[in-house]
């Protein structure tokens, strides 16, 4: 994939996962079991597209390695790893089970999964 179809890409489902979840929000009732899905899916997407954007704007910056800097699909690698961290808190946050230990141990486990990836040749 491109650098520019990537950002393209993540343009699409920055505005689409927002779109969706203010749609979500303002139409739906929050009873309804598939509004909770719905809710979490276009949360998940919207944080996507929102923090890959964010990580290949910030990899100019943070990075020194060309490997690194200004990679759209690390970003969007790190931008899934990010949305995959809130989405999990925000569901046990839901069922009241988000505390500091389990959001460390949360944490850690994503950071150990990313250290992983970026160990990885």
């Amino acid at each position: 994939m491109s650098e520019r179809a990537g950002l393209r890409l993540l343009i699409v489902l920055l505005g689409g996962g927002w779109l969706g979840l203010g749609y979500i929000i303002f139409y739906t009732t929050p009873d309804a079991l598939a509004s909770r899905l719905l809710f979490f899916t276009f949360f998940f997407i919207a944080l996507f597209g929102m923090l890959g954007l964010v990580a290949y704007l910030l990899s100019f910056r943070l990075f020194s390695l060309k490997l690194y800097r200004g990679n759209v699909a690390r970003s969007m690698q790190q931008g899934a790893l990010l949305a995959t961290f809130l989405l999990i808190a925000a569901l046990l946050q839901m069922t009241r089970a988000l505390a500091l230990p389990s959001g460390l141990l949360l944490a850690g486990t994503l950071c150990l999964a990313e250290w992983f990836t970026l160990t990885r040749k």
